[in-house]
């Protein structure tokens, strides 16, 4: 048995790393880029390989990244006036939604002012645990409208 192990450790160190060249090319689009494949674009040069290397994309643009971003031609279009009913659908949807919530936020306030009224009138009536949980669920209701807000704002 330690022979086995004693062989496998020494196979394991005896294994040269993996190495992949890395080259830095000019793009078809004029920028720069990494890769391990000399052809892939103009004016190609290996890398230094003590140099480090990040193998995540950079970030290229969309909504938050300011850039803007091409799509394919293949890509499907949406005309100006269907993307307007989407919109005008989302939107409902969302105060249907926002709606209902505030509904259930106003019932849950309601419902956690008679516990805490009903407290004060006969102490210990309802439990630390149940107003906790009453809390909760003002809480819960409060952040759910909030986010519908948030949401709708974005199509307003």
């Amino acid at each position: 048995m330690k022979r086995l192990l004693l062989a496998l450790v020494s196979l394991g160190l005896m294994a040269a790393p993996a190495h992949a060249a890395v080259f830095k090319c000019t793009g078809k689009n004029g920028r720069t880029i990494y890769t391990n494949d000399r052809d892939a674009g103009k004016n190609c040069s290996q890398v230094s390989s003590e140099q480090n290397l990040s193998t995540i994309p950079a970030f290229r643009g969309g909504r938050s990244g300011g850039g803007s971003v091409s799509s394919p031609s293949t890509f499907p279009r949406v005309s100006g006036e269907e993307q307007r009913v989407r919109d005008q659908g989302r939107r409902e949807t969302l105060q249907s939604e926002m709606d209902e919530e505030t509904r259930k936020l106003s019932a849950a306030k309601n419902e956690l002012a008679k516990a805490q009224e009903s407290n004060k009138t006969q102490p210990d009536s309802v439990s630390q645990e149940q107003l906790q949980q009453l809390e909760e669920q003002v809480n819960q209701h409060q952040r759910n409208v909030d986010a519908l807000q948030q949401e709708l704002g974005k199509i307003n």
